[in-house]
């Protein structure tokens, strides 16, 4: 299993498609599946934007990549990018897990800003075809 979380959202389309290039190498010599969180997509960092504004502009200062742009667009552009590369995916909700979350309440988070936050964010788990 390859996973990651956090990587692909400083990195260009280009970029992105040498990381995914090189796992499709890796699964298919080895078996086994990408699992990613990383499916940044602008509905879901323009909520992120809002309520973290300022970390969003310090990670762009400090990397010097402009990670609003590197996004994807839709959930759709994301699937058919992945696709393009020779992946199957199968697509989870991060709502699936909303239950289970503890850090919300330990955080004093408000229920509906966590659940604004994640309900678009998707974790992929891709397969070689």
């Amino acid at each position: 299993m390859v996973t990651n979380e956090g990587l692909l959202r400083y990195l260009t389309k280009d970029e992105k498609a040498i990381v995914a290039q090189n796992i499709h190498k890796i699964l298919e010599e080895f078996g086994g599946v990408w699992i990613t969180s990383d499916i940044s997509l602008r509905k879901i960092f323009s909520q992120e934007n809002k309520v973290m504004v300022e970390h969003v502009e310090k990670i762009s200062k400090l990397t010097g990549k402009d990670i609003v742009a590197n996004r994807f667009e839709t959930e759709k552009e994301a699937i058919d990018f992945f696709e393009n590369l020779g992946f199957s995916i199968e697509r989870h909700s991060f709502m699936e897990v909303y239950d289970d979350l503890v850090s919300p309440n330990r955080l004093n988070l408000i229920e509906q800003q966590v659940k604004d936050t994640i309900e678009g964010a998707v974790v992929f788990v891709m397969r070689t075809v």
